[in-house]
């Protein structure tokens, strides 16, 4: 499966969402696939600064994750609030997805505009597995 000729990969909606940010938001894992082999720009960000990395994370996408990741997918990119893939993945519980962007050597001790972490993050939800996880890795 491939793009048509004429078709814009890259186009962008009302809220700043290109088809790979809007795949990854919705976990179309063979759409996100078809978008990367084709070149798209995978590190685009939506109007509120969310890549598809983001939405990967805050939904629990793991595949999806993985494969952004594996074409080096900015893994330390920051929403307009200034929190990463892995404070969003900590915050909602995805402890699949915490562990792949430990593997791509996100910043474990990275804080957003409030000083809040991944493990601070994590361990408000209770996710005490994550929290363990992202203390191995070297969060403090």
């Amino acid at each position: 499966m491939g793009l048509k000729n004429g078709v814009d990969a890259n186009a962008i909606n009302a809220l700043g969402r290109t088809p790979a940010i809007a795949a990854a938001w919705r976990g179309h894992d063979k759409i996100v696939a078809v978008l990367i082999n084709s070149g798209v720009e995978i590190d685009a960000a939506d109007n509120e600064g969310r890549t598809a990395l983001t939405w990967a994370a805050i939904n629990g996408y793991s595949k999806i994750a993985k494969e952004l990741l594996a074409v080096d997918a900015l893994v330390d990119v920051r929403d307009q609030k200034g929190l990463t893939p892995l404070m969003r993945a900590a915050w909602n519980g995805h402890e699949d997805v915490v562990e792949a962007l430990i593997a791509a050597k996100a910043d474990v001790n990275a804080a957003d505009d409030r000083g809040i972490t991944a493990l601070q993050r994590a361990k408000s939800q209770n996710a005490l597995e994550i929290a363990a996880r992202l203390r191995l890795a070297g969060a403090r």
